[in-house]
């Protein structure tokens, strides 16, 4: 699904049923108050790990200050666009133990949203990346403030040459506690290139020198660290893949595909001890639908894991209007696997 150019909460880590509309939209305002949670009967920030409300918040920053409200419904697509897009998508969530069989929360994260990524930040809070259509297509996250709140952050990228608007996040926490945010733009006189930016907060990044990749056709970076070094997937469905010693400086290593097949990476996990975790959807004639995944103790050879993780089966139809594949995916502190997903706005 190329969604690049034109691109709360709740979870029940317990995962009970949970299904509620959408919150209601609110009209925006420069600082608006942190999210918080509703009456039971219309959550709208559920708890993601049990352990949360331990962590601190950031005494030297407003980190955890809200500066967006989510938007609600479907938005109105640009001029000339067609297919779907952030404009007619939302987020949702689901969760899972094993990070193969994933139960769907049916709690909506927020209304015209694309592309999203999540991982868990240095503090050990879980945050979602994604694109952020209704409030203007900027990249936007979403912080754990508590077992029960979150903040909702406009993501600023300093240094940007005139272009596209920087989009497709992708963030990744690096060893020495810096983040680091892959990101397509369409710079003017060039075409689509993947770029990186560099942050001490995962707020406010400035943007590294140099491209990281930059093939005939780009969008979507995924980027995964392994022991070796690091690897990169992107877009147009699965064409490209490349790895890099430093994650600056990306080298193609053409398609990717698992038991012949090209396989589109739309998130990984690096498990602990163990391996790695790709999640995507294979292409071509014959490829079951829905959100698969593979496994890999070394990064190099990969074996499809049976099954679907998140079927087409079982979406509530009130909540969820077909179920494009793009999606982020984190593995929190309590070993609990959060997927965001995105779903067709009704």
């Amino acid at each position: 699904m190329k969604k690049h150019l034109l691109t709360s909460i709740t979870i029940c880590l317990t995962l009970a049923a949970c299904a509620t509309p959408a919150p209601t939209a609110v009209p925006p305002t420069s600082v608006p108050p942190t999210v918080t949670a509703a009456p039971p009967t219309n959550p709208l920030i559920p708890p993601l790990s049990p352990t949360a409300t331990s962590v601190p918040p950031s005494p030297a920053s407003n980190l955890l200050v809200s500066d967006l409200t989510p938007k609600q419904g479907k938005g109105a697509a640009p001029q000339g666009a067609t297919g779907s897009g952030p404009w007619a998508t939302r987020l949702m969530l689901a969760a899972s133990k094993d990070g193969l069989t994933f139960t769907r929360t049916n709690v909506v994260i927020s209304d015209q949203a694309g592309v999203p990524n999540a991982l868990v930040d240095k503090e050990g809070r879980a945050r979602l990346y994604y694109i952020d259509f209704g409030n203007g297509n900027i990249i936007a996250t979403a912080i754990q403030k508590s077992a029960t709140e979150w903040v909702l952050r406009k993501v600023i990228v300093n240094g940007l040459p005139k272009g596209s608007d920087a989009v497709d996040p992708t963030v990744v926490l690096l060893s020495d506690g810096k983040y680091r945010l892959y990101y397509m733009q369409g710079e003017i006189g060039k075409k689509p290139t993947i770029y990186s930016a560099i942050s001490n907060d995962g707020i406010t990044f400035t943007k590294e020198e140099g491209e990281r990749y930059n093939p005939s056709d780009v969008y979507d970076p995924i980027v995964l660290q392994t022991k070796d070094g690091w690897l990169l997937w992107t877009g147009a469905d699965g064409k490209h893949s490349a790895k890099s010693k430093d994650g600056l400086k990306f080298e193609a290593t053409g398609e990717f595909k698992i038991d012949g097949k090209i396989f589109m990476t739309w998130a990984t996990v690096a498990i602990p001890d163990k391996g790695y975790r790709v999640y995507g959807n294979l292409m071509g004639p014959g490829s079951t639908p829905g959100i698969a995944s593979a496994f890999s103790v070394d990064g190099v050879k990969w074996t499809l894991e049976p099954g679907t993780r998140l079927p087409l089966q079982g979406a509530d139809p009130k909540l969820e209007k077909n179920a494009p594949p793009d999606h982020g995916m984190a593995l929190l502190k309590d070993g609990t696997y959060l997927m965001a997903y995105l779903a067709g706005i009704p």
